[in-house]
């Protein structure tokens, strides 16, 4: 014997229904409530997911924040360095600049040596010359 709703059967002979087509009505509608349940319940367990989807969702989005937000210290630190690397930058300038100038000035200072060096020479040679002449002057004649 098939399931049937039973209530719906007498209803249906109490208004007159034979008994067999009251019976396969209540039948088809049985079935028709067994499905109707099933479908109840798979919109509950769908909607259960679909929940639980949106729940990781959030945490997701929650993550995504927190990863932009690293993301933006990272590129502020990133900043920073780029800053610091511009300042070396130029303090290298600078310090290549006072190198080039002190390359000059010790350049300069090697021919003044050179000079003074020269003129050191003369003046050595001039004072042999004073001593040779001085020694014949204060020599005794022979």
């Amino acid at each position: 014997m098939a399931l049937q709703l039973g209530g719906l059967r007498d209803a249906l002979i109490s208004a007159g229904v034979d008994k067999p087509e009251a019976a396969a009505a209540a039948e088809e509608m049985a079935g028709y409530d067994i499905r109707l349940t099933r479908l109840s319940t798979q919109m509950q367990l769908a909607i259960g997911v679909l929940l639980l989807l949106l729940g990781s969702q959030g945490a997701l989005w929650a993550e995504y924040g927190k990863l932009g937000g690293q993301i933006a210290d990272v590129h502020g630190q990133i900043i920073e360095v780029h800053g610091q690397i511009s300042d070396l930058q130029a303090r290298t300038a600078r310090i290549e600049l006072q190198n080039a100038k002190l390359t000059e000035q010790t350049a300069k200072l090697s021919e003044q040596t050179v000079k003074l060096s020269e003129q050191t020479a003369k003046v050595l040679d001039q004072n042999a010359q004073i001593i040779s002449q001085l020694a014949r002057i204060t020599s005794p004649p022979r």
